[in-house]
């Protein structure tokens, strides 16, 4: 027992004395990383600060970037559009991998609003797809309801979700199945 007890008091010792130079050491190296040019083949590293829909809301960056040219960077101002949109959440955080995140929803809120351009740069982007098939936790309803809704304005959102996987089978919370997509599709392939 008495080896190990010096062992570790030894340790402790080095440990203290070198302190100083390992915290001297870890405050140069973020200037000293920052300043190195990332590896031939990968991407420099994304700056250290903290963006809220990264940390807070579990963004990928590349879904960052996409909202980010949309103008979205604000997530209370996010929140308040898809309230006005009249999109809610099931949660604000996804709570594991395959939950729906803000950026699944804010791609609903293009499509209830009728915004093909902004809807397909989120449904199409190669780092960062929106799923076609989140669901709004008030009514259960998906954007294809919505596309259906909207067919005679923008009859390309719904070919825009179906092209990228839009379940056609969905029920809403109530129950209610859209009949009228069974019959857009039907029309659609004859």
């Amino acid at each position: 027992m008495l080896p190990l007890r010096a062992s570790l008091l030894a340790l402790a010792l080095l440990a203290a004395a070198l302190a100083p130079a390992v915290a001297q050491d870890a405050a140069a190296m973020p200037a000293a990383a920052a300043a190195a040019p990332a590896p031939e083949g990968m991407a420099a590293a994304a700056p250290a600060a903290e963006n809220a829909l990264v940390s807070q809301y579990r963004l990928s960056p590349a879904q960052v970037a996409v909202l980010e040219q949309a103008g979205l960077t604000d997530p209370d101002a996010i929140m308040a559009d898809l309230q006005q949109a009249g999109v809610t959440p099931r949660s604000e955080v996804p709570m594991g991998p395959k939950d729906p995140t803000l950026y699944d929803y804010v791609m609903f809120a293009f499509i209830k609003t009728g915004d093909a351009d902004a809807a397909r740069r989120m449904l199409t982007s190669a780092d960062a797809p929106a799923n076609a098939n989140v669901q709004d936790a008030a009514t259960g309803e998906t954007p294809i309801f919505s596309a259906v809704e909207q067919t005679e304005q923008t009859p390309e959102l719904l070919a825009l979700l179906l092209q990228n996987g839009a379940d056609t089978n969905v029920r809403r919370n109530d129950g209610e199945w859209q009949q009228r997509i069974l019959a857009l599709l039907r029309v659609a392939t004859c």
